[in-house]
């Protein structure tokens, strides 16, 4: 495994992720000490949503999409009904 700095990541990160994506892996290092690593991607484009439900770590939802929210209706705005409610419990 490639090490190399935090300069030189900075000034070819390009470089480094096409090596990564050709199935390098490259240690990154600030003042001697690994503190990241560039991989190539497992199993394809898998994203980490299918990667926490594969290792059981999370579930998948059982229901559909949530309904259409309702239209606005063309009545008295809320402001309005919540102003008069106020005034009705100061009296």
């Amino acid at each position: 495994m490639d090490r190399i700095g935090l300069r030189e990541l900075r000034h070819h990160a390009s470089e480094y992720v096409r090596r990564a994506e050709a199935g390098e892996r490259i240690a990154v290092t600030d003042h001697g000490r690994v503190v990241a690593e560039i991989v190539p991607p497992q199993n394809g484009t898998s994203s980490l949503r299918d990667q926490l439900v594969a290792n059981g770590e999370l579930l998948r939802g059982r229901g559909g999409r949530l309904p259409e929210p309702l239209p606005a209706t063309s009545g008295t705005p809320i402001s309005e009904v919540l102003r008069q409610m106020r005034d009705e419990e100061r009296w």
